[in-house]
């Protein structure tokens, strides 16, 4: 397949996606492109990563699980309980099934909603982006935006240590790569 043009991948996750869903990823988008230029990562894959990030957040689930199956994401039991965070590793197999060939995008799709340690810049852009986009209004976000212009390990903590505390707030469990993610990237900020 051929990796499809800016203007198609566009066209496709406005097709794929609800109104609101769509506008969030082009908000994402926008926010990507921002951090890329402020860290020396190429905006077209910040944009191409962003645009499709959440292709597959609106699937049924078990498509969602079905997909994700398929990542290059470790399915593991922490993950399978975890519906929510299908969607990141369905998103990379979507994205390579219609042409994105570029290895950095889709690995920046698949750890979205997971989060790892030592993550590409482009991976730490696109989690920032989608936690930050100006849609999201939580406390501290323009704040931790901000930040993320001139530091994505200290913009990392912040908006992991918010993501922990909001879905134990919920009563939901935290995956165990938040805790690692957040330890490897509290320790970066030591050296």
């Amino acid at each position: 397949m051929v990796k499809p043009t800016r203007e198609e991948m566009q066209k496709i996750a406005q097709e794929r996606l609800s109104e609101k869903r769509y506008n969030h990823c082009l908000r994402v988008a926008d926010l990507a492109v921002e951090l890329a230029q402020f860290h020396n990562v190429p905006s077209k894959i910040a944009y191409e990563a962003a645009i499709w990030h959440d292709l597959a957040r609106e699937l049924p689930t078990e498509a969602q699980l079905s997909l994700a199956m398929k990542s290059t994401v470790a399915m593991d039991e922490a993950l399978e309980d975890n519906p929510l965070l299908y969607h990141g590793p369905a998103a990379q197999v979507l994205a390579h099934e219609l042409g994105q060939d570029n290895e950095a995008v889709l690995d920046a799709i698949a750890w979205h909603t997971l989060a790892k340690p030592a993550m590409s810049k482009l991976a730490q852009i696109i989690y920032l982006a989608d936690t930050l986009e100006p849609g999201r209004n939580w406390a501290d976000a323009a704040k931790i935006r901000e930040l993320a212009k001139k530091n994505l390990g200290e913009a990392m903590v912040e908006t992991i240590k918010h993501s922990i505390a909001w879905i134990e707030h919920n009563g939901r469990k935290v995956h165990p790569s938040a805790y690692a993610t957040l330890s490897y990237y509290e320790n970066s900020l030591k050296k």
